[in-house]
């Protein structure tokens, strides 16, 4: 089944939030739906979506660069340096950044949300949120409902 929507997100509660609510209100099953909980996983799977992209990226500005005993070694080493290098609660800014350098996914919808403000988000300009007429900034809620507002919108995710 191909892959409609890609959810990178860290905490296990808000992706059981996500998931039950995606599959409640836009008919996806969690069969169409990857989770992806680093950076790290991010890079392992970038490749499975340029010949199918999926139809959203859903992307939380605070997720890890890897989790303990993560393996790393399929993160090329400049970005394995960046990573290191950044602050780690930036993690999904630099995905949304990459997602945007590949061809084949920059004009796939992107939804960047995080709990951090506008202002606390544009206050270190290295590492504020892209802007492109593909990507929303916008607030990571308690119970999902404002991401799956904006998800609804996307023709690509409305079921005949």
């Amino acid at each position: 089944m191909q892959i409609k929507l890609v959810l990178i997100e860290d905490s296990e509660r808000y992706i059981r939030e996500l998931l039950g609510l995606f599959e409640q209100e836009l008919q996806l099953s969690p069969d169409e739906v990857l989770v992806i909980t680093s950076e790290a996983d991010f890079y392992k799977e970038i490749a499975n979506w340029s010949q199918e992209p999926p139809a959203a990226f859903v992307i939380d500005v605070m997720i890890p660069f890897a989790f303990p005993n993560e393996p790393t070694d399929h993160v090329p080493l400049e970005l394995q340096k960046k990573a290191l290098a950044d602050k780690f609660y930036r993690a999904g800014i630099r995905c949304a950044y990459y997602l945007l350098s590949k061809p084949a996914l920059a004009a796939v919808p992107m939804f960047v949300h995080s709990i951090l403000t506008d202002a606390e988000l544009a206050s270190d300009k290295a590492y504020e949120p892209p802007r492109s007429s593909n990507v929303t900034i916008c607030p990571k809620e308690a119970n999902g409902h404002g991401i799956v507002k904006l998800l609804r919108e996307l023709p690509s995710l409305r079921r005949n």
